[in-house]
């Protein structure tokens, strides 16, 4: 099975950088790359062994292809090629939400068979991001899908300014891996073994407060809460939070303490789509109830009231 990893970023946050870094490591795997055709492709010429049909072949085994419409047209082409692969990777325009390609990815028929969505990074320039955020939704939403975010070019930030950005990507993303950068260079490694869409990995130490009423737009609300829950309200509640608000909802993701059940239930979601089902068994520990909304406009302290009614005995 083929593993995908969507990079996104607003324009100039340093996308094609870090394809170019992915493209050339020395990683041992396998890799496409497909870019819009009407972006520059990124990769140095000399690096090119041969180009056939928009393909551009690398020294290493790599390859980087080049769409005019048809993403998934793309991904089949790639997968029906002798020269069979490891991981594709998928480049979205720097002025668009990611969301199209997540839902597209997710809701085809060959997802979990011939290939697996497994998460999204995105790249977030340090400088200028607060400037990207004010010029519209699409640099929030970007950040608002992302399960690794790299907060770029940071050599050309003070040490306050980036804690302040950072700051505000935790409002936008409670649970994205941030991990600062200066041209794009991470460890492939990181980039490629995301499991982002695995609840299991959510690390949250404490609710965050959602933002002032003033600054609508993307936040994030994390909700953080013992007491064992009643799945049949929990899930009332979730599927009328997602007829009223689907399209505002980006991302879901939890860890929830079923009342009478052993092991861990697991759910996440985008937009209108959800999944669930147990997980390992807990711990000797506290069993903390652990979940996660991102989206457009989310009323905090509504949802956290809402999730607290689904405790068992409330």
């Amino acid at each position: 099975m083929v593993s995908i990893t969507i990079v996104t970023g607003y324009l100039g946050a340093g996308k094609t950088t870090l394809l170019n870094h992915i493209l050339t490591s020395d990683h041992g795997r396998r890799i496409a790359v497909i870019q819009n055709e009407f972006g520059q492709i990124g990769i140095d010429h000399e690096l090119m062994v041969h180009v056939e049909e928009g393909i551009y072949t690398m020294e290493n085994g790599c390859i980087c292809c080049t769409v005019r419409d048809d993403m998934i047209e793309a991904i089949e082409m790639l997968m029906g090629r002798s020269d069979a692969l490891d991981q594709i990777v998928i480049e979205t325009t720097g002025l668009a939400s990611p969301g199209g390609v997540v839902m597209t990815l997710l809701t085809h028929p060959d997802a979990g068979e011939l290939f697996t969505l497994d998460g999204v990074v995105a790249l977030a320039d340090a400088r200028h991001l607060p400037l990207h955020l004010e010029r519209g939704p699409e640099a929030a939403d970007q950040l608002a899908y992302a399960d690794m975010i790299l907060l770029n070019k940071t050599d050309l930030a003070a040490p306050s300014e980036l804690e302040e950005v950072e700051h505000r990507i935790r409002e936008l993303n409670p649970t994205a891996t941030i991990i600062r950068t200066r041209h794009a260079a991470a460890d492939a490694g990181w980039l490629l073994d995301l499991g982002g869409f695995d609840p299991t990995r959510l690390d949250i130490a404490s609710p965050l407060t959602a933002r002032h009423e003033h600054e609508k737009g993307v936040t994030g609300v994390a909700i953080v809460e013992e007491g064992a829950i009643d799945l049949d309200r929990f899930e009332r509640w979730v599927e009328e939070l997602l007829r009223e608000r689907h399209e505002d909802i980006y991302r879901m993701k939890g860890i929830l303490d079923i009342a009478g059940q052993p092991r861990r239930y697991i759910f996440q979601g985008v937009h209108a789509l959800s999944s669930w089902g147990y997980g390992e068994r807990w711990g000797e520990g506290p069993r903390k109830n652990k979940f996660v909304l991102i989206g457009r406009d989310l009323d905090a302290e509504a949802l956290t009231e809402g999730f607290k009614a689904c405790r068992a005995g409330s």
